[in-house]
Protein backbone atom coordinates (compact mmCIF):
# COMPACT_ATOMS: atom_id res chain seq x y z
CA UNK A 1 0.00 0.00 0.00
CA UNK A 2 1.05 3.51 -1.03
CA UNK A 3 2.11 6.26 1.92
CA UNK A 4 -0.31 8.43 -0.01
CA UNK A 5 -2.81 5.68 0.56
CA UNK A 6 -2.14 5.42 4.21
CA UNK A 7 -2.12 9.02 4.54
CA UNK A 8 -5.39 8.84 3.41
CA UNK A 9 -6.87 6.31 5.06
CA UNK A 10 -5.69 7.66 8.40
CA UNK A 11 -6.53 11.51 7.66
CA UNK A 12 -10.24 9.27 7.56
CA UNK A 13 -9.95 7.64 10.38
CA UNK A 14 -8.75 10.76 12.36
CA UNK A 15 -12.23 12.52 10.63
CA UNK A 16 -14.40 9.09 12.19
CA UNK A 17 -12.95 9.92 15.46
CA UNK A 18 -13.80 13.63 15.34
CA UNK A 19 -17.24 12.74 14.26
CA UNK A 20 -17.88 9.98 17.10
CA UNK A 21 -16.26 11.61 20.08
CA UNK A 22 -18.71 14.99 20.09
CA UNK A 23 -21.64 12.54 20.20
CA UNK A 24 -20.25 9.78 23.06
CA UNK A 25 -19.86 12.91 25.28
CA UNK A 26 -23.51 13.56 25.15
CA UNK A 27 -24.61 10.33 25.85
CA UNK A 28 -22.62 10.45 28.28
CA UNK A 29 -24.63 12.95 30.10
CA UNK A 30 -26.66 12.13 32.86
CA UNK A 31 -30.52 12.43 32.35
CA UNK A 32 -33.16 14.32 34.25
CA UNK A 33 -36.26 15.76 34.02
CA UNK A 34 -35.84 17.41 30.50
CA UNK A 35 -33.04 15.17 28.93
CA UNK A 36 -34.70 12.59 28.53
CA UNK A 37 -32.71 9.47 26.93
CA UNK A 38 -34.79 10.13 23.85
CA UNK A 39 -33.73 13.62 23.63
CA UNK A 40 -30.03 12.69 24.56
CA UNK A 41 -30.14 9.54 21.80
CA UNK A 42 -31.69 12.38 18.93
CA UNK A 43 -29.16 15.19 19.93
CA UNK A 44 -25.69 12.73 20.03
CA UNK A 45 -27.25 11.10 16.39
CA UNK A 46 -28.18 14.73 15.06
CA UNK A 47 -24.42 15.83 16.32
CA UNK A 48 -22.69 13.13 14.25
CA UNK A 49 -24.99 13.70 11.03
CA UNK A 50 -23.41 17.40 11.29
CA UNK A 51 -19.94 16.45 11.63
CA UNK A 52 -20.10 14.08 9.21
CA UNK A 53 -21.26 16.41 6.83
CA UNK A 54 -18.61 19.27 7.76
CA UNK A 55 -15.52 16.43 7.69
CA UNK A 56 -17.17 15.17 4.60
CA UNK A 57 -16.62 11.53 5.60
CA UNK A 58 -18.83 10.73 2.87
CA UNK A 59 -18.83 10.95 -0.83
CA UNK A 60 -21.70 12.26 -0.56
CA UNK A 61 -24.22 14.11 2.03
CA UNK A 62 -27.08 12.23 1.09
CA UNK A 63 -25.67 9.00 3.31
CA UNK A 64 -25.52 10.71 6.61
CA UNK A 65 -28.93 12.87 5.81
CA UNK A 66 -30.36 9.66 5.26
CA UNK A 67 -28.88 7.67 7.76
CA UNK A 68 -30.09 10.62 10.80
CA UNK A 69 -33.64 10.15 10.58
CA UNK A 70 -33.62 6.63 10.19
CA UNK A 71 -31.55 6.35 13.24
CA UNK A 72 -33.71 8.60 15.03
CA UNK A 73 -36.55 6.17 14.49
CA UNK A 74 -34.52 2.53 15.05
CA UNK A 75 -33.85 3.81 18.19
CA UNK A 76 -36.83 4.80 19.84
CA UNK A 77 -36.45 8.17 19.68
CA UNK A 78 -39.71 9.12 17.66
CA UNK A 79 -42.23 7.39 15.48
CA UNK A 80 -41.06 7.18 11.82
CA UNK A 81 -43.49 10.06 10.27
CA UNK A 82 -41.89 12.55 13.17
CA UNK A 83 -38.34 11.41 12.03
CA UNK A 84 -39.47 12.06 8.84
CA UNK A 85 -41.48 14.62 9.43
CA UNK A 86 -40.04 17.52 6.84
CA UNK A 87 -41.03 15.63 3.69
CA UNK A 88 -44.92 16.65 4.44
CA UNK A 89 -43.37 20.40 5.26
CA UNK A 90 -43.99 22.87 2.61
CA UNK A 91 -40.71 24.91 2.85
CA UNK A 92 -38.64 21.64 1.79
CA UNK A 93 -40.58 22.12 -1.43
CA UNK A 94 -40.33 25.48 -1.63
CA UNK A 95 -36.47 25.05 -0.91
CA UNK A 96 -36.66 22.24 -3.99
CA UNK A 97 -38.27 25.03 -6.38
CA UNK A 98 -35.59 27.44 -5.30
CA UNK A 99 -32.77 25.46 -6.21
CA UNK A 100 -34.93 24.72 -10.08
CA UNK A 101 -34.86 28.15 -10.56
CA UNK A 102 -31.25 28.64 -9.81
CA UNK A 103 -30.02 25.74 -11.65
CA UNK A 104 -32.01 27.04 -14.93
CA UNK A 105 -30.60 30.38 -14.80
CA UNK A 106 -27.01 28.90 -14.15
CA UNK A 107 -27.22 26.69 -17.20
CA UNK A 108 -28.23 29.33 -19.41
CA UNK A 109 -25.69 31.16 -18.61
CA UNK A 110 -27.79 34.20 -17.44
CA UNK A 111 -26.07 34.18 -14.12
CA UNK A 112 -22.48 34.92 -15.33
CA UNK A 113 -23.86 37.45 -17.63
CA UNK A 114 -25.47 39.86 -14.85
CA UNK A 115 -21.83 39.13 -12.60
CA UNK A 116 -19.71 39.84 -15.26
CA UNK A 117 -21.45 42.84 -16.30
CA UNK A 118 -21.96 44.67 -12.73
CA UNK A 119 -17.67 44.01 -11.87
CA UNK A 120 -16.81 45.87 -15.94
CA UNK A 121 -19.28 48.88 -14.53
CA UNK A 122 -17.20 48.88 -11.63
CA UNK A 123 -14.25 49.91 -13.88
CA UNK A 124 -12.29 46.59 -13.70
CA UNK A 125 -9.34 47.13 -11.51
CA UNK A 126 -8.54 45.38 -8.03
CA UNK A 127 -10.60 47.75 -5.97
CA UNK A 128 -13.13 48.23 -8.29
CA UNK A 129 -13.50 44.32 -8.56
CA UNK A 130 -13.51 44.18 -5.35
CA UNK A 131 -16.80 46.37 -4.71
CA UNK A 132 -17.83 45.17 -8.09
CA UNK A 133 -17.63 41.34 -7.33
CA UNK A 134 -19.85 42.04 -3.96
CA UNK A 135 -22.38 44.30 -5.62
CA UNK A 136 -22.47 41.11 -8.47
CA UNK A 137 -23.03 38.34 -6.04
CA UNK A 138 -25.54 40.48 -4.08
CA UNK A 139 -27.46 40.85 -7.06
CA UNK A 140 -27.23 37.33 -8.49
CA UNK A 141 -27.80 36.14 -4.67
CA UNK A 142 -31.22 38.33 -5.05
CA UNK A 143 -32.29 37.43 -8.20
CA UNK A 144 -31.77 33.59 -7.08
CA UNK A 145 -33.34 34.24 -3.59
CA UNK A 146 -30.11 32.73 -2.09
CA UNK A 147 -29.29 29.72 -4.16
CA UNK A 148 -26.25 30.73 -6.25
CA UNK A 149 -23.34 30.14 -4.45
CA UNK A 150 -21.71 27.33 -6.58
CA UNK A 151 -21.65 29.55 -9.26
CA UNK A 152 -20.60 32.54 -7.56
CA UNK A 153 -17.64 30.68 -5.90
CA UNK A 154 -16.41 29.66 -9.43
CA UNK A 155 -16.42 33.25 -10.78
CA UNK A 156 -14.50 34.17 -8.14
CA UNK A 157 -11.73 31.57 -8.15
CA UNK A 158 -11.44 32.38 -11.78
CA UNK A 159 -11.07 35.64 -11.34
CA UNK A 160 -8.36 34.87 -9.16
CA UNK A 161 -6.77 32.56 -11.68
CA UNK A 162 -6.60 34.89 -14.04
CA UNK A 163 -4.68 37.31 -12.54
CA UNK A 164 -2.22 34.81 -11.24
CA UNK A 165 -2.89 35.98 -7.18
CA UNK A 166 -2.62 32.38 -5.91
CA UNK A 167 -3.15 31.70 -2.11
CA UNK A 168 -2.55 35.47 -0.85
CA UNK A 169 -3.80 38.13 0.63
CA UNK A 170 -5.20 39.51 -2.70
CA UNK A 171 -7.02 36.33 -2.97
CA UNK A 172 -8.63 36.51 0.31
CA UNK A 173 -9.98 40.34 -0.30
CA UNK A 174 -11.49 39.07 -3.35
CA UNK A 175 -12.97 35.67 -1.79
CA UNK A 176 -14.10 37.12 1.49
CA UNK A 177 -16.09 40.72 -0.84
CA UNK A 178 -17.74 37.64 -2.63
CA UNK A 179 -18.91 35.56 0.59
CA UNK A 180 -20.04 38.90 1.94
CA UNK A 181 -22.26 39.63 -1.24
CA UNK A 182 -23.00 36.28 -1.23
CA UNK A 183 -23.67 35.33 2.15
CA UNK A 184 -24.23 38.24 4.52
CA UNK A 185 -26.19 39.81 2.43
CA UNK A 186 -28.56 37.00 2.92
CA UNK A 187 -29.41 38.93 6.50
CA UNK A 188 -31.51 41.19 4.43
CA UNK A 189 -32.56 39.69 1.06
CA UNK A 190 -35.43 37.55 0.88
CA UNK A 191 -35.06 33.71 0.62
CA UNK A 192 -38.25 31.37 1.04
CA UNK A 193 -35.98 29.04 3.26
CA UNK A 194 -35.21 31.26 5.40
CA UNK A 195 -38.18 32.84 5.95
CA UNK A 196 -40.02 29.39 6.02
CA UNK A 197 -38.18 28.64 8.73
CA UNK A 198 -38.74 31.52 10.97
CA UNK A 199 -42.57 31.05 10.10
CA UNK A 200 -42.62 27.41 11.01
CA UNK A 201 -40.66 28.06 14.32
CA UNK A 202 -42.70 31.35 15.40
CA UNK A 203 -46.26 29.07 15.03
CA UNK A 204 -45.20 26.78 17.54
CA UNK A 205 -45.56 29.36 19.61
CA UNK A 206 -48.36 31.72 18.12
CA UNK A 207 -50.23 29.30 15.45
CA UNK A 208 -51.38 32.61 13.53
CA UNK A 209 -47.88 34.19 12.84
CA UNK A 210 -47.23 34.84 9.59
CA UNK A 211 -44.07 36.65 8.00
CA UNK A 212 -44.35 37.99 4.59
CA UNK A 213 -40.76 38.76 2.22
CA UNK A 214 -41.73 42.70 1.75
CA UNK A 215 -42.00 42.99 5.99
CA UNK A 216 -38.26 41.14 6.19
CA UNK A 217 -36.27 42.97 4.20
CA UNK A 218 -37.86 45.70 5.51
CA UNK A 219 -37.10 44.74 8.91
CA UNK A 220 -33.32 43.83 7.89
CA UNK A 221 -32.61 46.45 5.84
CA UNK A 222 -30.36 48.18 7.49
CA UNK A 223 -28.11 45.05 6.78
CA UNK A 224 -27.29 46.44 3.58
CA UNK A 225 -25.29 49.46 5.14
CA UNK A 226 -23.47 46.69 7.29
CA UNK A 227 -22.03 44.96 4.56
CA UNK A 228 -20.68 47.86 3.16
CA UNK A 229 -19.63 48.57 6.33
CA UNK A 230 -17.96 45.01 6.35
CA UNK A 231 -16.22 45.84 3.34
CA UNK A 232 -14.85 49.18 4.27
CA UNK A 233 -13.21 47.57 7.09
CA UNK A 234 -11.50 45.00 5.88
CA UNK A 235 -10.07 47.66 3.01
CA UNK A 236 -8.78 49.81 6.45
CA UNK A 237 -7.41 46.98 8.51
CA UNK A 238 -5.98 44.74 6.10
CA UNK A 239 -4.43 47.29 3.47
CA UNK A 240 -6.62 47.27 0.39
CA UNK A 241 -4.74 50.38 -0.83
CA UNK A 242 -1.47 48.70 -0.35
CA UNK A 243 -2.14 45.90 -3.01
CA UNK A 244 -0.30 46.43 -6.19
CA UNK A 245 -1.91 43.81 -8.58
CA UNK A 246 -2.98 45.63 -12.02
CA UNK A 247 -6.23 43.95 -13.23
CA UNK A 248 -7.21 44.61 -16.36
CA UNK A 249 -10.47 45.46 -17.80
CA UNK A 250 -10.28 43.30 -21.01
CA UNK A 251 -10.29 40.21 -18.72
CA UNK A 252 -13.82 41.15 -17.75
CA UNK A 253 -15.19 42.48 -21.13
CA UNK A 254 -13.45 39.27 -22.85
CA UNK A 255 -15.20 36.33 -20.25
CA UNK A 256 -18.76 38.74 -21.28
CA UNK A 257 -17.77 38.12 -24.63
CA UNK A 258 -17.66 34.98 -24.66
CA UNK A 259 -20.85 34.22 -23.58
CA UNK A 260 -21.85 35.90 -27.02
CA UNK A 261 -25.16 37.89 -27.57
CA UNK A 262 -27.97 36.99 -25.35
CA UNK A 263 -30.11 34.25 -26.36
CA UNK A 264 -33.83 33.54 -26.71
CA UNK A 265 -33.25 30.58 -24.08
CA UNK A 266 -31.67 33.35 -21.58
CA UNK A 267 -33.90 35.87 -22.48
CA UNK A 268 -37.33 32.59 -21.73
CA UNK A 269 -35.24 32.15 -18.46
CA UNK A 270 -35.50 36.00 -17.49
CA UNK A 271 -39.05 36.09 -18.20
CA UNK A 272 -39.77 33.30 -15.91
CA UNK A 273 -37.33 35.50 -13.24
CA UNK A 274 -39.34 38.29 -13.96
CA UNK A 275 -42.84 36.56 -13.47
CA UNK A 276 -41.69 35.21 -10.07
CA UNK A 277 -40.61 38.82 -9.16
CA UNK A 278 -43.72 39.93 -10.28
CA UNK A 279 -45.91 37.60 -8.38
CA UNK A 280 -43.88 38.30 -5.04
CA UNK A 281 -44.11 42.37 -5.72
CA UNK A 282 -47.98 42.15 -6.22
CA UNK A 283 -48.45 39.72 -3.35
CA UNK A 284 -50.23 42.44 -1.28
CA UNK A 285 -52.74 42.38 -3.90
CA UNK A 286 -53.03 38.92 -5.09
CA UNK A 287 -53.08 38.02 -1.56
CA UNK A 288 -51.77 34.26 -2.30
CA UNK A 289 -49.34 33.15 -0.03
CA UNK A 290 -45.19 33.75 -1.54
CA UNK A 291 -44.60 30.17 -1.52
CA UNK A 292 -46.95 29.52 -4.27
CA UNK A 293 -44.67 31.56 -6.80
CA UNK A 294 -41.44 28.66 -6.00
CA UNK A 295 -43.93 25.79 -5.81
CA UNK A 296 -45.04 26.54 -9.31
CA UNK A 297 -43.36 29.27 -11.86
CA UNK A 298 -40.07 27.22 -11.52
CA UNK A 299 -41.33 24.67 -13.39
CA UNK A 300 -42.70 26.86 -16.24
CA UNK A 301 -39.17 26.47 -17.60
CA UNK A 302 -40.49 22.71 -18.88
CA UNK A 303 -44.23 24.02 -19.91
CA UNK A 304 -44.24 23.32 -24.43
CA UNK A 305 -43.55 27.56 -25.58
CA UNK A 306 -40.75 27.85 -22.82
CA UNK A 307 -39.38 24.37 -23.20
CA UNK A 308 -35.96 25.41 -22.12
CA UNK A 309 -35.79 23.37 -18.82
CA UNK A 310 -33.85 19.65 -19.71
CA UNK A 311 -32.91 16.78 -17.91
CA UNK A 312 -29.18 18.11 -17.25
CA UNK A 313 -31.39 21.19 -15.51
CA UNK A 314 -33.01 18.44 -12.63
CA UNK A 315 -29.60 16.36 -12.61
CA UNK A 316 -27.25 19.84 -11.81
CA UNK A 317 -29.49 20.14 -8.52
CA UNK A 318 -27.60 18.28 -6.07
CA UNK A 319 -30.62 16.45 -4.28
CA UNK A 320 -28.01 15.70 -1.37
CA UNK A 321 -28.37 18.79 -0.60
CA UNK A 322 -32.39 18.26 -0.54
CA UNK A 323 -32.18 15.33 1.50
CA UNK A 324 -29.91 17.05 4.06
CA UNK A 325 -32.13 20.49 4.22
CA UNK A 326 -34.90 17.75 5.04
CA UNK A 327 -33.00 16.52 7.85
CA UNK A 328 -31.91 19.67 8.88
CA UNK A 329 -35.51 20.67 9.16
CA UNK A 330 -36.59 17.22 10.77
CA UNK A 331 -34.57 18.12 13.29
CA UNK A 332 -36.72 21.17 14.32
CA UNK A 333 -39.30 18.84 14.53
CA UNK A 334 -38.20 16.34 15.96
CA UNK A 335 -36.33 18.31 19.15
CA UNK A 336 -39.29 20.37 19.67
CA UNK A 337 -40.83 16.74 20.19
CA UNK A 338 -38.88 15.51 22.33
CA UNK A 339 -38.67 18.69 24.53
CA UNK A 340 -35.44 20.30 23.36
CA UNK A 341 -37.13 24.06 23.32
CA UNK A 342 -38.26 23.30 27.04
CA UNK A 343 -34.35 22.44 28.19
CA UNK A 344 -33.17 25.73 26.10
CA UNK A 345 -35.50 27.85 27.18
CA UNK A 346 -34.96 26.53 31.08
CA UNK A 347 -31.33 27.15 30.85
CA UNK A 348 -31.18 30.43 28.76
CA UNK A 349 -34.27 31.95 30.77
CA UNK A 350 -32.57 33.04 33.97
CA UNK A 351 -29.50 34.58 31.94
CA UNK A 352 -32.11 36.49 29.57
CA UNK A 353 -34.71 37.50 32.27
CA UNK A 354 -31.90 39.37 33.97
CA UNK A 355 -30.15 41.04 30.94
CA UNK A 356 -33.48 42.86 29.64
CA UNK A 357 -34.37 42.90 25.74
CA UNK A 358 -31.39 45.03 24.54
CA UNK A 359 -29.02 42.63 26.30
CA UNK A 360 -31.21 39.24 25.27
CA UNK A 361 -30.42 39.97 21.92
CA UNK A 362 -26.76 40.04 22.06
CA UNK A 363 -27.31 36.71 24.58
CA UNK A 364 -29.16 34.91 21.61
CA UNK A 365 -26.23 36.39 18.98
CA UNK A 366 -23.54 34.84 21.28
CA UNK A 367 -25.24 31.49 21.40
CA UNK A 368 -26.11 31.53 17.97
CA UNK A 369 -22.27 31.55 17.56
CA UNK A 370 -20.97 29.02 19.70
CA UNK A 371 -24.30 26.99 17.73
CA UNK A 372 -22.83 27.28 14.63
CA UNK A 373 -19.83 25.13 15.63
CA UNK A 374 -22.05 21.92 15.86
CA UNK A 375 -25.02 22.89 13.85
CA UNK A 376 -25.34 24.10 10.43
CA UNK A 377 -27.06 27.51 9.67
CA UNK A 378 -30.19 25.47 8.19
CA UNK A 379 -30.52 23.54 10.97
CA UNK A 380 -29.97 26.12 13.58
CA UNK A 381 -32.81 27.69 11.74
CA UNK A 382 -35.03 24.44 11.75
CA UNK A 383 -34.19 23.42 15.10
CA UNK A 384 -33.91 26.66 17.55
CA UNK A 385 -36.45 29.24 16.75
CA UNK A 386 -39.53 27.80 18.29
CA UNK A 387 -37.55 27.69 21.72
CA UNK A 388 -36.16 31.26 21.15
CA UNK A 389 -39.86 32.35 20.29
CA UNK A 390 -40.70 30.77 23.74
CA UNK A 391 -38.30 32.91 25.65
CA UNK A 392 -39.27 36.17 23.67
CA UNK A 393 -42.52 35.53 25.59
CA UNK A 394 -41.47 34.82 28.78
CA UNK A 395 -39.58 38.08 28.51
CA UNK A 396 -42.64 39.90 27.14
CA UNK A 397 -41.12 41.07 23.94
CA UNK A 398 -41.72 40.06 20.15
CA UNK A 399 -40.24 36.71 18.87
CA UNK A 400 -38.61 39.02 15.96
CA UNK A 401 -36.84 40.76 18.48
CA UNK A 402 -34.82 37.45 19.21
CA UNK A 403 -34.88 34.98 16.42
CA UNK A 404 -33.36 38.20 13.74
CA UNK A 405 -30.11 38.78 15.85
CA UNK A 406 -30.08 34.45 15.72
CA UNK A 407 -30.59 34.52 12.08
CA UNK A 408 -27.62 37.02 12.09
CA UNK A 409 -25.46 34.92 14.11
CA UNK A 410 -25.53 32.47 11.23
CA UNK A 411 -23.55 34.08 9.29
CA UNK A 412 -20.70 35.20 11.98
CA UNK A 413 -18.35 31.65 12.16
CA UNK A 414 -15.01 31.01 12.66
CA UNK A 415 -14.05 28.60 10.44
CA UNK A 416 -15.53 27.68 7.14
CA UNK A 417 -16.46 24.25 7.90
CA UNK A 418 -19.39 25.77 10.33
CA UNK A 419 -21.12 27.20 6.72
CA UNK A 420 -21.28 25.38 3.60
CA UNK A 421 -20.92 28.30 0.94
CA UNK A 422 -17.88 29.52 2.76
CA UNK A 423 -16.48 25.83 2.51
CA UNK A 424 -17.43 25.81 -1.28
CA UNK A 425 -15.64 29.25 -1.40
CA UNK A 426 -12.47 28.23 0.57
CA UNK A 427 -11.90 24.78 -0.71
CA UNK A 428 -10.96 26.75 -4.24
CA UNK A 429 -7.63 27.08 -2.31
CA UNK A 430 -7.13 31.04 -2.87
CA UNK A 431 -6.67 32.43 0.98
CA UNK A 432 -5.24 30.83 3.99
CA UNK A 433 -7.19 29.53 7.16
CA UNK A 434 -5.42 32.40 9.09
CA UNK A 435 -6.88 35.35 6.48
CA UNK A 436 -10.31 33.51 6.80
CA UNK A 437 -10.34 33.49 10.54
CA UNK A 438 -8.60 37.11 10.33
CA UNK A 439 -11.34 38.39 8.64
CA UNK A 440 -14.30 36.50 9.64
CA UNK A 441 -13.52 37.99 13.26
CA UNK A 442 -13.71 42.05 12.48
CA UNK A 443 -17.24 40.62 11.08
CA UNK A 444 -18.50 39.35 14.42
CA UNK A 445 -17.13 42.62 16.31
CA UNK A 446 -19.09 44.98 13.57
CA UNK A 447 -21.95 42.68 13.72
CA UNK A 448 -21.94 43.07 17.46
CA UNK A 449 -21.48 46.96 17.08
CA UNK A 450 -24.15 47.14 14.23
CA UNK A 451 -26.64 45.06 16.52
CA UNK A 452 -26.78 48.20 19.43
CA UNK A 453 -26.14 50.96 17.48
CA UNK A 454 -28.41 50.40 14.32
CA UNK A 455 -30.78 47.21 14.47
CA UNK A 456 -32.44 46.79 17.35
CA UNK A 457 -33.30 50.82 17.43
CA UNK A 458 -34.23 49.95 14.19
CA UNK A 459 -36.70 47.56 15.03
CA UNK A 460 -37.55 49.86 17.88
CA UNK A 461 -38.37 51.97 15.33
CA UNK A 462 -40.73 49.22 13.53
CA UNK A 463 -42.39 47.81 16.73
CA UNK A 464 -41.08 44.51 17.09
CA UNK A 465 -38.21 45.12 19.77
Amino acid sequence: MSTKVKGNYSYLLIKWIISIIGPIIILLIPENELFTSELRVFLAISLWLILSVALSIFESMFVPAFLAPVLWYMTGCVPINIAFSAWTQEVLYVIIGAYLLASQLEEVGLLKRIAYWVILKFGGSFKGTYWGIFVACAFVTFITFGNAYIVLATITFGICKAFNLGTSRESAFIVMSACVGTTTSRTFIYSPQTVGLIEAGIRTVHPDFSLTWYDYMIQMAPNIIMCIVILWAYGKIFGLKKVNVQMEKEYFIAQLASLGKISSTEKKAGIVLLSLMAFLITSPLHGLPANYGFLVLPLLYFVPGINIGTKQTIRNIDFSLIFFAASCLSIGVVGNYLGLGKLIVAYLSPIVSIAGAAGAAYIVMTFGIAVNFVLTPTAMMAALPASIAALADGLGVSALSLIYPFKMSTDLIFLPYEYIPYLIFFSFGMMKTKDFVAFSTVKIIINYIFLGVIMIPWWKILGIA
